[in-house]
Parts: C-alpha cells; sequence; structure tokens
C-alpha cells in the first residue's frame, strides 16, 4: 500500500505498551476551560479526578505510536457523570484518521521525543510544527506490582466522547504492571496544551508494560 492511501483500521484494537499516568484533582473552571472548544462538553465540566496519560504503543492496529492526552475530570452527559478526552496528541496520522473515526477521540498530529538523562529519569518532548509546547521528566522506582481494570467499576475506565453530531461510548479494558514514578520538570505552553500544573497533582505511575483492548463503540446521535 502507498504511503499517500490512508489506512482504515477498525475496531477491535489491541494494543501493547508502556507510559505514564499523572493523577490530578480538577476544578470544575478548569475543566470547563478545557471543553470550551469541544461541542457537546462545553458546560458539562464537574471536576473531580482526572489523568494526564504520556503513552509509547509499541504495538497497535496502526503501528507504533505515542500520545499524550488529557481528561479533565468527569462530565455531565445526559445526566451521567462520565470522563472524557479533552485534548489527545499523537504521533501518527494513521492514528489520528481512525481514532476520530472509530471513538469520537479529538486526535491530532504532534512530534515526540523520548530520551533518559544521566540521572536516569526519563525526560519527554512534544512539539508542533518543530516549536516545543510540553516537556516532562519522570523519575521512576523499581518496585512494581499488576493492576487490571478488571476489577475497577465499569465507569472509571470508559469514556464517552462527543464527535461531529454523534456520540461515542467505549468501554476500554487494560491490564499491566505500575510501579510508583515522580513528575520531576514539567513545562507546558498553555496556548497549545492545557497547563495541568494549575491543578492538585495527586501522583505518578509508571505503567511499565500494559496490553489494552479499544473494542468497538457505542454510537449513537448526540
Amino acid at each position: 500500500m502507498s504511503e499517500s492511501q490512508p489506512i482504515h483500521a477498525p475496531p477491535p484494537w489491541q494494543l501493547r505498551g508502556q507510559g505514564y499516568i499523572i493523577l490530578i484533582r480538577c476544578s470544575r473552571e478548569f475543566g470547563e476551560r478545557c471543553a470550551a472548544g469541544v461541542p457537546g462538553l462545553a458546560g458539562r465540566a464537574l471536576g473531580g479526578i482526572g489523568t494526564v496519560m504520556v503513552v509509547d504503543y509499541s504495538e497497535s492496529a496502526v503501528g507504533p505510536y505515542r500520545e499524550l492526552l488529557l481528561v479533565p475530570g468527569r462530565f455531565d452527559v445526559e445526566g451521567r457523570k462520565r470522563f472524557a478526552v479533552t485534548d489527545i496528541l499523537v504521533s501518527s496520522q494513521p492514528s489520528v484518521d481512525n481514532g476520530r473515526r472509530n471513538w469520537g477521540l479529538p486526535k491530532t498530529l504532534a512530534a515526540f521525543q523520548r530520551h533518559t538523562v544521566e540521572s536516569g529519569n526519563e525526560h519527554v518532548r512534544v512539539s508542533r510544527d518543530d516549536r516545543p509546547f510540553a516537556e516532562l521528566c519522570f523519575a521512576r522506582r523499581s518496585l512494581s506490582w499488576p493492576v487490571t481494570t478488571a476489577l475497577a467499576p465499569g465507569g472509571w475506565h470508559t469514556l464517552v466522547q462527543p464527535w461531529e453530531g454523534r456520540r461515542y461510548t467505549t468501554r476500554i479494558s487494560a491490564r499491566g504492571r505500575v510501579r510508583p514514578a515522580r513528575l520531576t520538570e514539567c513545562r507546558i505552553d498553555d496556548a497549545v496544551f492545557p497547563d495541568f500544573t494549575s491543578q492538585r497533582v495527586l501522583s505518578c505511575l509508571q505503567v511499565a508494560s500494559f496490553s489494552m483492548v479499544f473494542p468497538p463503540a457505542a454510537i449513537e446521535d448526540a
């Protein structure tokens, strides 16, 4: 297949990789600001526990790619509290195209660099048009333990995404190993990606390895 031809990769997707999860406590005002440009979410923010994720997918239906995403708490969707992604940047155009088509995820394209510095910490830089807008550095610890979404309530691993007049509801399943980590440095250009450091950072975990399934979404008119 020519590189110029689009890649159509319908669900389900089985993904593998590793990354970091930053848990934050979001104000309603922060959630509203993040959702301001997202039709179907604007005016619905509730705040609460949110997440920032920095992920390196080694396997997916469209090949390896990297990702930075934000879930700024929950939203009121038809009277129910639901999680939704407001900002998500990935390193692959096929991931952008299929993420929007399959699950209503508002993916956009960015460039990622990742390397380990002398201290052993891991540094991640995300850029657009050769201009960095996010730089994060993580310190890791050695102890790890297994986790699985099978032990969590369904609402905690379900996303509800409005996209182009439709609503996509996806219950994700995942398992892997996590260990404590620490966000040692963070610089965010708030004009490109919401500066989550304005909120309370609760904890940080490294997901040393994981496998994840994104099934077909339930799609309805929004």
